[in-house]
C-alpha cells in the first residue's frame, strides 16, 4: 500500500503516542476520544492548525469530527504519525482491512476526509491506494464507493477521473445483471455528477484502447467497421461536423 514519507516524525514520537505521553490534543468522534499530539495534527492540517490558533478554540483542546466513523478518524490519526493509515487502527476496526472490496470504500472515504480537513499528504496516499485497489474488486463495491468519491468538491478530480475511466472499461460487461443495473441506476440518480461525467467521457472520446507506446486508456480511432444489421464490412462512422459559428 502506498505511504507518504514523514521524515520529521521519528520513532520516539510514535512511541510517545503509543504510551500516551505528552498528549495535549484530542479528536472527539461520536462519543469516542482519540488522543493526539497537537503539533502532529496541526502541522499537517490547515483546518486543525486554524482551530488551534483561533481565539475561539475549545478550552479543553478538542476537535469534534462527527461526520465520519470513528474507524476513519483512527486511520487519519495513524496517517498523521506514520504516513499510512491501516496499521495502527484498533483491532475492532480492522476487520474490513482483510476484505479487498471494503478497501475501495475506505480509500474513497479517506480521500474525502483529507479534502475536508485539508490534509494534502493524506489525499495523495488515499488517491494512490484507491487506484491500486480498483483491480479485482466487485462491481457492487466500486459503485458503492462512488458516493464517497463524489462527495468531494468538483475541483478535486483525482478519484473522479479514475472512477469514470474504470466504469468505461468494466461496466458494459456487468450491465446484463439485473441487480448491477439497478444499483448502477440508483448510484447515478444519487450522484448525477458521475452520470454526467461518464456521458461526457463517451461524447468526447468515444473509443478508448491500448497503445504499445502510450499505455492503456488512450483515445483511438476505429478504421474498420461492420454493420450489425446486415453483418457486412465497410460501414463508416459518421464524420464529425464542423461547429457552426
Amino acid at each position: 500500500m502506498a505511504s507518504h514519507k514523514l521524515p520529521c516524525l521519528n520513532s520516539d514520537l510514535i512511541k510517545a503516542r503509543k504510551d500516551a505521553k505528552f498528549i495535549d490534543y484530542a479528536f472527539v468522534c461520536r462519543g469516542e476520544t482519540i488522543p493526539v499530539h497537537k503539533v502532529v495534527a496541526c502541522a499537517q492540517s490547515e483546518a486543525f492548525g486554524a482551530a488551534c490558533v483561533s481565539l475561539f478554540k475549545d478550552a479543553d483542546a478538542q476537535f469534534t469530527i462527527d461526520d465520519y466513523e470513528p474507524a476513519m478518524v483512527h486511520r487519519m490519526v495513524d496517517y498523521l504519525y506514520t504516513g499510512n493509515y491501516n496499521k495502527g487502527i484498533p483491532e475492532e476496526c480492522a476487520a474490513t482491512e482483510k476484505d479487498p472490496n471494503e478497501q475501495l470504500i475506505i480509500h474513497a472515504t479517506m480521500f474525502a476526509l483529507a479534502d475536508e480537513y485539508l490534509i494534502s499528504g493524506l489525499q495523495l496516499v488515499a488517491a494512490r491506494n484507491y487506484n491500486m485497489a480498483l483491480g479485482g474488486v466487485r462491481m457492487e463495491c466500486f459503485l458503492t464507493s462512488l458516493s464517497a468519491v463524489y462527495s468531494t468538491p468538483v475541483h478535486r478530480q483525482e478519484l473522479r477521473k479514475r472512477a469514470v475511466a474504470y466504469a468505461r472499461q468494466t461496466m458494459p460487461s456487468y450491465l446484463h445483471s439485473k441487480e448491477t443495473k439497478e444499483l448502477f441506476d440508483l448510484i447515478c440518480s444519487e450522484n448525477p455528477a458521475f452520470a454526467k461525467e461518464l456521458l461526457e467521457s463517451f461524447l468526447e472520446e468515444p473509443y478508448l484502447g491500448r497503445c504499445g507506446s502510450c499505455g492503456d486508456g488512450v483515445p483511438i480511432e476505429a478504421l474498420q467497421c461492420r454493420c450489425l444489421t446486415c453483418k457486412k464490412g465497410g460501414a463508416q462512422l459518421p464524420r464529425k461536423r464542423s461547429r457552426v459559428e
